[in-house]
């Protein structure tokens, strides 16, 4: 709903529409289609074999159906999730739905066109390329983020290990001997005559290679000896990993599906959400009274199906009224379309016949 939409027709009412959309943004599971989340972030244990369709090659397009899962539907949600991997060089900035500037539009035209060149099969010096910018991307990330809370961890989990050294256990030893290779990477002197790309590619690919070491992620997180420093050691050791499993998933799946010889990723510059208009907020009963609906645990359970108490519910609610309005991704797709003059008609007939996923 842009700045210039007009309240003022009869029957609309802003304080309602605004309260009725915070009450539908409480309950959990209230979206049209089934929610989809993965378990573990960006997992690698898929079968590039499986596209995902299980036994709807071909469906009858006229129903309404989940766009997803019109075909190779695991491969693409692995897909956006590597995209926003890709596209968080920022902490924080996927979740605040922050939106893209001119100063990151070169970095996906360039992934866009290296993607292309590794579905041509171009898969030696494409794969260079990609990591490269993947990395660059991220550098100031790595720089100001990464490196800073790594060392940190280190610091702190081998305080501990060193005061508790008579005690160690042999699997413990075992496990600090692999993590040498990275904790040389962080406090050698003799390596900072590397170049920025060269040290940033170094540190995600050895943090990478603890990632896949069964044994690290036992001792430092899941077994009963694990710490809170080791834990939060791992953790770290983890987020910097996941740009190289975007990396390895980003070469699977354009390798695997067919699209992406003529794909384009087009940056869609978000809106400035509007101001909340100088009308009252309505509280949690008035927005029932709206449903014409007693506040209560029956009710509030029947509406919103989270177990939570009328009272959590109401200051959950009252905070999220006072919150400035996000614009959802899927009208700030409407608006670039309609800004941009593309047909619309012809653009969803072709999304609902061929199952455009953006």
């Amino acid at each position: 709903i842009s700045e210039s939409f007009d309240w003022n027709y009869p029957s609309l009412n802003w304080s309602h529409f605004h309260s009725l959309a915070n009450l539908l943004s409480l309950r959990n599971g209230g979206q049209a289609e089934p929610s989809w989340s993965s378990d573990t972030v960006l997992e690698e244990d898929w079968d590039p074999d499986d596209n995902g369709d299980g036994d709807t090659p071909s469906m009858d397009t006229r129903s309404a159906h989940q766009l997803s899962d019109l075909g190779h539907g695991k491969l693409k949600r692995r897909f956006l999730d590597c995209l926003a991997e890709f596209a968080a060089n920022k902490k924080g900035r996927i979740a605040r739905n922050e939106g893209f500037s001119d100063v990151d539009r070169p970095a996906f035209d360039k992934l866009g066109k290296v993607l292309g060149l590794l579905s041509c099969n171009s898969a030696d010096q494409s794969e260079i390329l990609l990591w490269e910018e993947m990395v660059l991307y991220h550098q100031n990330r790595i720089e100001h983020s990464y490196i800073p809370n790594l060392r940190a961890s280190f610091k702190a989990y081998d305080a501990v290990r060193w005061r508790n050294d008579a005690n160690t256990p042999e699997n413990s030893s075992v496990s600090d001997a692999t993590l040498s290779v990275l904790r040389t990477l962080f406090f050698d002197p003799n390596i900072n005559g590397t170049s920025t790309l060269e040290k940033h590619t170094r540190l995600v690919i050895a943090s990478y290679n603890l990632r896949q070491t069964r044994n690290i992620e036992e001792v430092l997180y899941s077994s009963p000896s694990a710490t809170s420093r080791s834990k939060s050691l791992w953790l770290d050791i983890c987020l910097l990993a996941r740009l190289r499993v975007a990396f390895q998933n980003f070469k699977d799946i354009a390798l695997t599906l067919p699209s992406f010889e003529q794909g384009t990723i087009i940056l869609v510059h978000r809106p400035f959400a509007p101001a909340n208009p100088s009308q009252r907020l309505l509280n949690l009963k008035q927005t029932f009274g709206i449903l014409q609906l007693d506040l209560g645990p029956a009710t509030t359970k029947a509406v919103l199906d989270q177990n939570w108490t009328v009272a959590k519910i109401e200051r959950v609610f009252a905070k999220r009224q006072k919150q400035k309005p996000n614009v959802h991704a899927e009208v700030q797709m409407l608006i670039f379309l309609n800004t941009t003059q593309v047909r619309l008609d012809f653009f969803f007939s072709r999304w609902f016949r061929f199952s455009i996923w953006a």
